[in-house]
């Protein structure tokens, strides 16, 4: 995945786990953060940016 950074996956992964109903326990030991917060801040960045998303109208035509 050449156009993609690891700090990219790391916040596509802490989305997705959270999705997937994972505590933060869970996602803090899959992302690999020391502190749990990091996680948290990862995740809620996630739905903050999928809340702006969601107010674009016709955001998914193309």
């Amino acid at each position: 995945m050449p156009d993609r950074s690891m700090h990219g996956l790391r916040y596509a992964a802490a989305g997705r786990l959270e999705a997937a109903g994972c505590t933060v326990v869970e996602c803090t030991s899959v992302l690999g953060h020391r502190a749990y917060q990091m996680a948290l801040k990862y995740m809620a960045q996630r739905r903050s940016s999928e809340a702006a998303m969601s107010r674009i109208p016709n955001q998914n035509k193309r």
